[in-house]
């Protein structure tokens, strides 16, 4: 997989958005709602790296959000 550097920019650009959204916001929920769609772009900035340096892995719970589901990034593969 090559890196492209513009796809690398997209996502940080992604990224410091909804960072900047979570901190503006007061009420959880609304927090929590950004915070999939920060956790979504953080999966796809990792995929776009050949190389991370270690093991990074995907966790996906069906439960989160009303059993919407999510998923967001971890260190292990132990849940």
């Amino acid at each position: 997989m090559t890196t492209s550097f513009d796809s690398i920019e997209t996502h940080l650009a992604q990224i410091t958005k909804k960072l900047a959204s979570i901190k503006s916001l007061n009420e959880i929920e609304h927090q929590r709602e950004e915070f999939k769609f920060l956790s979504d772009s953080m999966i796809n900035l990792m995929f776009s790296f050949k190389n991370f340096g270690h093991p990074l892995y995907v966790q996906y719970c069906h439960c989160v959000d009303d059993f919407k589901g999510a998923s967001w990034l971890v260190i292990n593969d132990k849940v």
